[in-house]
């Protein structure tokens, strides 16, 4: 017989048997959930992948819908949420103070606390609607015993009292975990960040380094700075031991290369400048320097000098939008760009020292390359303008040129418009026999330098020059004459010094040259228009000519009446064809200048202008390769005639029995003959004509052209149709012919 008690026993042996085992599942699966947690939050090496990480597997262990990460702030005033897991979206962006909800409570104790339900908690915060989480279990994230975060997870909404003692005991597995990982990854990121402002500082020496002019050096300087820390603008001024002027400046969201403000004479950039020390500024509006001045910014700026040993050659001003509390790492780093900005400007200020002694010469070098590229007289003139200012530094100057014996003249000016109408000072005139300091530059041939002209008895002051107080004038001599002279002035006395007069002689040599040339070259062209206004004179009465005799044997072929009419208007239509056709020539060489023209072009034209004389009804097509041979004007009216008189011949003997004919023409240049085809698609040539035993007024007008004029040969033959084939040695090269 069964014992009831023993039964039940065993049934309850057997529950606690499956719950055990239940239970150990449970750890087991939570154990490898943990060792997958950590395997993969210890692989994570950049900050917000980790954190993303680390609430997505806390949510998961947990098995709650949301969880949250929130990190201690800088300075451990406020923790900010930096990651929010599924639920709680609200929760982005949120700041929690020490002490103030769940998170505060958590981070001031540094325990865990469990809320069981979030929304009838006394201390939960009022920002968060209600409604919104259910059960709350917050965890400590700590460091060598200090907190450095919370790790929470959230149940939604009517889910109260879901978390447990194994619960906490997760959430602080993963919180020792993800308090190494946090720390490696924010060591990782300085590191990256160490490495990075280490290679910026690398790459800043290299371009600091490559380059010794100012503004490529101050660019590249507050360029950087802008790389190496989160700044709004970096300004430069350099500094000449009394004055601070405006070197460079970098926006980080605007391209504007205009300084914020001129610095002011009891500020920082002056202070930092006179000192030679650095100031740090967190906050203008609780510093000293910024009492009493209104801005419209309230941000943070520190002012390095740049200077090497006592020797201050600027100040490096970095300002950031709001206080910013300048830590070590900045300070570093700021320095050693300083550093190495203050070693360039150093470099930079003895190259450019160096660079005015080499100045002189490469710009007279300049001056003799932009003078020999032209020969315009009024190029010229700018151009030694132009380039005299790079060698003294006028307020205005002109070219005076010589007209005569004894007067001179304004040709070109520049600067003159700051003060008074440009007009008025070219229209100066000077003679040497009533200006004493003229007479010494064009008759005594040497400069002349007046310090002040108001002290000078003979200056004579012309209208819209009343600025002009100290002169310097020099002469221009070519050929052993003064062919006018440089005149510079400035508006304050005492400018002008014995330097400056031997640079502006070194120029005035080449300047006379280029003048001479310049006019030289101007009569030059004046002679050539002179005598292309003559050819189109000619040209024009030439063509009026060859119309007129066209006219007049239009005339007499329309009005003279002899025994074989027939015959008579043949002829003078023959004679009407030929002057087209000179007169074709004669258009086509007018059109380009008298230059060598196309055979082609010429042949079609010539056969166009026969093309005018025929009778109503017929018609004649015309089809000529396109050739590169080009022809002289001698060879151009020879030709005109042939092809005219071939023309003729087809009109003659092709249109006489249909209404229309074809003729094709082809000509090309090979070993410095030009071979040209002439072809029509009549009857051909009687046998007689191509064995020369009948006479032809027409062929031996031809024969007599090419052998003769041209030097060529003629031969005649049928090939469906009459053609006839013309030789004759090319003028042109055949280089100059393609």
């Amino acid at each position: 017989m069964n014992n009831p008690d023993s039964a039940t026993q065993e049934q309850e042996s057997t529950q606690e048997r499956e719950q055990l085992l239940r239970e150990l599942k449970k750890q087991t699966r939570q154990l490898a959930a943990l060792h997958e947690t950590a395997l993969e939050i210890t692989t994570r090496r950049e900050m917000p992948e980790l954190l993303q990480a680390i609430a997505h597997r806390a949510a998961n262990l947990l098995g709650t819908p949301g969880s949250t990460i929130q990190l201690v702030e800088p300075g451990g005033e406020t923790l900010t949420v930096a990651v929010v897991y599924g639920l709680g979206k609200a929760l982005q962006n949120l700041q929690v103070h020490r002490g103030q909800g769940i998170t505060g409570q958590v981070w001031a104790a540094g325990q865990p606390l469990v809320i069981n339900n979030y929304d009838v908690w006394g201390g939960r915060l009022n920002s968060l609607p209600s409604g919104l989480i259910g059960s709350v279990i917050a965890f400590p994230i700590k460091l060598a015993g200090k907190v450095i975060g919370v790790i929470t997870c959230h149940t939604e909404t009517g889910v109260y009292e879901a978390f447990d003692q194994g619960d906490l005991q997760l959430l602080e597995s993963l919180s020792r975990q993800a308090a190494i990982a946090i720390e490696n990854a924010r060591l990782f990121a300085i590191e990256r960040k160490r490495s990075a402002e280490l290679e910026i500082l690398h790459q800043a020496s290299l371009r600091l380094t490559s380059s010794l002019e100012y503004q490529p050096i101050l660019e590249a300087i507050v360029g950087h700075v802008l790389q190496l820390v989160d700044a709004e603008d970096a300004h430069i001024f350099l500094y000449d031991g009394r004055t601070l002027h405006f070197g460079a400046v970098a926006w980080a969201h605007d391209p504007e290369q205009k300084p914020y403000i001129e610095p002011r004479s009891d500020g920082l950039t002056y202070n930092v400048a006179r000192s030679g020390q650095r100031i740090v500024v967190p906050n203008i509006n609780a510093h000293p320097l910024y009492e009493n001045h209104p801005w419209d910014w309230d941000g943070g700026i520190i002012g390095l000098p740049l200077c090497s040993g006592s020797q201050v050659y600027g100040v490096m001003n970095v300002a950031f939008s709001q206080p910013h509390a300048f830590d070590e790492n900045d300070l570093r780093i700021l320095e050693l760009l300083a550093d190495q900005a203050a070693i360039a400007l150093h470099n930079a200020r003895l190259f450019t020292a160096e660079r005015q002694h080499r100045k002189q010469a490469e710009t007279l070098r300049a001056a003799a390359t932009a003078l020999a590229q032209t020969l315009h007289l009024d190029a010229v003139l700018e151009t030694l303008l132009d380039h005299l200012r790079q060698l003294v530094p006028y307020d205005s100057a002109s070219v005076m040129l010589r007209e005569s014996e004894t007067q001179v003249a304004a040709y070109v000016t520049h600067g003159h418009e700051k003060w008074s109408d440009p007009a008025l000072a070219r229209r100066v005139v000077f003679d040497a026999r009533t200006n004493p300091s003229v007479h010494i530059l064009l008759h005594e041939k040497r400069s002349f330098l007046i310090p002040d002209t108001r002290e000078y008895p003979g200056w004579e002051r012309p209208s819209g020059a009343e600025h002009v107080i100290s002169w310097l004038g020099v002469p221009l001599i070519a050929g052993g004459e003064a062919v006018g002279f440089f005149s510079l002035d400035k508006t304050e006395p005492d400018f002008f010094t014995e330097q400056h007069r031997r640079l502006a002689e070194s120029l005035a040599g080449p300047a006379a040259i280029a003048i001479t040339n310049a006019r030289l070259y101007a009569q030059a062209q004046q002679d050539a228009n002179t005598k292309a206004t003559l050819l189109r004179e000619v040209n024009h009465r030439v063509k009026n000519n060859l119309t007129g005799i066209i006219g007049l044997l239009y005339a007499t072929r329309d009005r003279t009446r002899v025994e074989n009419q027939a015959e008579f208007q043949a002829v003078i239509n023959e004679l009407i064809g030929r002057v087209w056709g000179l007169a074709a020539a004669h258009e086509m060489f007018s059109a380009s200048g008298w230059q060598p023209i196309h055979l082609s072009d010429l042949t079609r034209q010539v056969i166009q202008s026969v093309s005018r004389t025929l009778p109503n009804g017929k018609k004649l097509s015309v089809e000529i390769e396109p050739s590169d041979i080009r022809i002289t004007a001698n060879e151009a009216h020879n030709l005109a005639l042939v092809v005219n008189e071939l023309t003729t011949n087809t009109v003659k003997h092709v249109l006489s029995r249909r209404s229309a004919a074809h003729i094709a023409c082809r000509s090309e240049c090979s070993g410095g003959v030009v071979h040209c085809l002439f072809r029509d698609d009549g009857p051909g040539f009687a046998a007689d004509v191509l064995s020369g035993e009948r006479y032809n007024m027409g062929f031996d007008l031809i024969r007599s052209i090419v052998q003769d004029n041209l030097g060529g040969t003629l031969s005649l033959y049928n090939n469906d149709g009459a053609a006839v084939q013309i030789t004759f040695p090319a003028s042109l090269p055949e280089e100059a012919s393609l």
